[in-house]
């Protein structure tokens, strides 16, 4: 299989998860995200977990591309948000009732919907949409819902006509409306040789309108804080995809090590930044519908950890971990208050989708 229809089957995975009802089901069992096979381990984010926050605005901002940034000394710009950003919740309860059931495990529908929605609201051009996009733009309100909350239907309801393997008029499977498929409605050429109308075909996808890509986590990523907010500074609107672990310390052969068990996947989207913070990133988590603040990072040894169930924290060296064999990079997401106790989850980053519209 080539390595690009490995990513589209990658990608196409976490798609499969909005879908599905909720998951009853033990998840803890070896889940490897290239499996097609398991998609009970999608979920929302757990009730009560993190530090919600009340949703960042600078009213009174500095507009700067895609961003609304509050001045700081000597005009330095170190807090932003991502405007014309929804806030948006998977399980929303003013969805369509025939699309209730996706919700549960939609978090890249969802966070896709946030991304498209965002970078047509920040876009200059005034190139008119074509196609889907045209469509998805134009779902108006309802007496129950919000616009942003039908769009949200609609995206779920072409996901039910995709797995029902309904076709459209010229005879071709319908698909997700992916990045590359939204840049391309704009009407300019795409560089790469890739269909941007077929799912994830484009890793890349460039023209005189903007940029889309998606990346999955092979080893070779630099994905930090300072990553993010450039990606952000430089137009871009970037969600994430990471896989929970819980950990604990186990002794096998003699040797001590912290073990990671699956615990499920989520996907979430980069909605500012607030560089003096030791959490700098903000986040619209769309498991919770709320935001956060969260950083990247690799220092696992700093926090605290014991065997199973107990309550005394041991030393952990640097190399005291043995990393999940599917997991390419010791990169995590770790949200504000959720560092402190012992064993607490780690989310290690699977894969990340942006989009740039100029």
């Amino acid at each position: 299989m080539k390595k690009t229809k490995k990513l589209s089957v990658i990608l196409m995975l976490f798609f499969v998860s909005s879908l599905l009802t909720a998951a009853t089901a033990d998840v803890s069992a070896q889940f490897k995200p290239q499996r097609l096979d398991d998609r009970k381990a999608y979920r929302p984010t757990p009730k009560g977990f993190g530090m919600p926050i009340a949703k960042v605005i600078y009213p009174n901002g500095v507009d700067k591309g895609i961003l609304r940034c509050q001045p700081g000394k000597m005009g330095i710009l170190v807090n932003c948000v991502v405007k014309n950003m929804p806030l948006l919740l998977q399980t929303d309860p003013r969805l369509d009732s025939d699309v209730t059931d996706s919700g549960p495990n939609g978090c890249f529908d969802t966070s896709l919907v946030t991304v498209i929605l965002t970078a047509l609201a920040n876009r200059t051009t005034t190139q008119p949409l074509k196609g889907r996009t045209k469509e998805f733009v134009e779902v108006p309100a309802s007496k129950t819902a919000p616009k942003e909350v039908e769009q949200l239907s609609w995206y779920y309801r072409i996901g039910k006509q995709y797995w029902a393997d309904e076709k459209d008029k010229n005879g071709k499977r319908i698909q997700p409306l992916y990045l590359s498929e939204a840049h391309a409605d704009l009407g300019g050429k795409i560089k790469e040789p890739c269909d941007p109308y077929t799912w994830a075909d484009c890793k890349d996808a460039t023209s005189q309108f903007g940029h889309t890509f998606y990346k999955y986590a092979d080893g070779n990523e630099n994905w930090t804080n300072e990553y993010i907010t450039k990606k952000m500074r430089d137009g871009y609107a970037v969600l994430i995809a990471y896989e929970r672990f819980k950990p604990s310390i186990v002794v096998e052969k003699g040797r001590k090590f912290v073990k990671f068990v699956p615990a499920g996947l989520h996907k979430v989207v980069f909605s500012g930044y607030q560089l003096g913070h030791k959490y700098p990133l903000l986040i619209n988590d769309v498991g919770s519908g709320q935001q956060f603040r969260v950083r990247l990072g690799t220092d696992l040894f700093v926090r605290k950890f014991a065997p199973g169930n107990s309550a005394t924290a041991e030393t952990v060296g640097e190399t005291d971990f043995r990393y999940p064999t599917h997991i390419k990079t010791p990169t995590f997401m770790e949200y504000e208050g959720m560092a402190n106790g012992i064993n607490d989850q780690v989310q290690f980053i699977v894969h990340i989708d942006a989009i740039k519209l100029n």
